[in-house]
């Protein structure tokens, strides 16, 4: 069962960056512009955890604002009488139990993320992290290189649009596709810009025929496997005639659902906390970008990390950086850890938007996002 703690707002304390005696919390906050900001990460290998503030100046919205997509989906479908609770309401909505017995009417729903994810563009944030995990890889091709500037080692998203994905080549889009937890980039949740079929467990890249289709509610078939009961080899590139098709199993988005059955086809589940304890033992910081905390299951990924740097038996200090426009991730975080006193020090908060800070913070040139023009759910051209 899922521990239940207090109201957060009743236990909040005055403010941050202020020693506990004085009823605040001894938590670094600094500005984008400051000095000790751009030379925070100097000389260190990070990983990027990342949540829905990172898309939000790409025009996504976020999940668990008033306006989020919790509270859309609350609007869209009733499953409840709770009035006044869409969040928690429209989050039941991305459960997998609930999700099969309203499949149609989700995933209409979770066209309007994937039609929104394709009117979105990288921002300047997405293009720094991308620049900084590029260093590793030139930093792996020279020997004893050795560089002042901060390296990305992996970026794990928790966002679904894809947009972190459109900054790779062809070939690292196809790697990602067919094994999505070997590259740099891992997709932790999946992508709203795929489809899945659970049957013969194809993944493609979602097609606008295929969005209009979720979109006015209608059946979306697997073009590869026909009858659940054929072999799936066998029945590949067949064309089925009509009483077929009414049988052939359904796609689905290949983002993951809570509690999804089917997170080994999604995003190789079962490879991430290995991967994540082998990164651990590799880095010096978590850089924390636009995650609020919010979620059971963020705060879950930040104590597997402490976890597996405990277990390690490094003695230097991990440090995580959080970078959020509001402190309320801050106490959202606190209040749900059990050892605050192990970690409170090593947290530097950086109040701003990705936007602001993260190229600063990764040293990578700042400038406007690029005007880019993309391949279909592919790279720049």
């Amino acid at each position: 069962m899922e521990r239940r703690y207090p109201a957060r707002e009743k236990r909040r304390p005055a403010r941050l960056g202020c020693d506990a005696g004085d009823g605040g919390v001894p938590v670094d906050v600094l500005p984008a512009e400051s000095s000790r900001t751009s030379e925070l990460l100097l000389g260190k290998q990070c990983l990027v955890w990342s949540g829905s503030g990172l898309s939000h100046a790409a025009g996504m919205s976020t999940f668990s604002d008033e306006k989020g997509y919790y509270s859309r989906a609350a609007k869209r479908v009733r499953i409840g009488s709770n009035a006044g609770a869409e969040v928690s309401e429209g989050a039941k909505l991305f459960a997998y139990r609930v999700y099969l017995r309203h499949e149609r009417a989700l995933l209409a729903l979770y066209a309007q993320i994937a039609r929104e994810a394709l009117r979105s563009t990288p921002t300047t944030a997405h293009e720094a992290i991308d620049s900084a995990a590029r260093r590793e890889k030139l930093a792996q091709n020279r020997s004893n290189a050795v560089s002042a500037v901060p390296v990305v080692v992996r970026h794990y998203t928790m966002n679904v649009d894809g947009l972190s994905t459109r900054l790779l080549s062809c070939e690292e889009q196809k790697t990602a596709l067919e094994d999505p937890s070997s590259g740099g980039l891992v997709e932790i949740h999946g992508s709203i810009l795929r489809t899945a079929c659970v049957k013969c467990c194809e993944m493609k890249s979602i097609e606008d025929a295929q969005i209009r289709a979720f979109a006015s509610e209608k059946p979306v078939f697997c073009p590869y496997c026909g009858f659940s009961d054929r072999e799936h080899a066998n029945v590949k590139g067949e064309t089925l005639n009509e009483n077929e098709r009414k049988t052939k199993p359904h796609l689905r988005f290949g983002m993951m659902l809570y509690d999804d059955p089917h997170g080994e086809l999604l995003v190789k589940a079962s490879k991430i906390p290995e991967l994540i304890e082998l990164d651990v033992r590799e880095v010096d910081c978590i850089l924390w970008i636009g995650v609020s905390f919010a979620q059971s299951a963020t705060v879950g990924y930040f104590r597997q990390i402490e976890r597996f740097r405990s277990r390690s038996n490094i003695r230097v200090p991990l440090q995580h950086v959080i970078v959020n426009t509001n402190d309320t991730c801050i106490w959202n975080l606190l209040t749900a850890l059990h050892d605050t006193h192990q970690v409170i020090e090593r947290i530097i908060f950086v109040r701003a938007s990705a936007n602001e800070a993260v190229p600063s913070l990764l040293h990578v040139e700042h400038h406007p996002p690029r005007n880019l023009e993309f391949d279909q759910f592919g790279s720049p051209q």
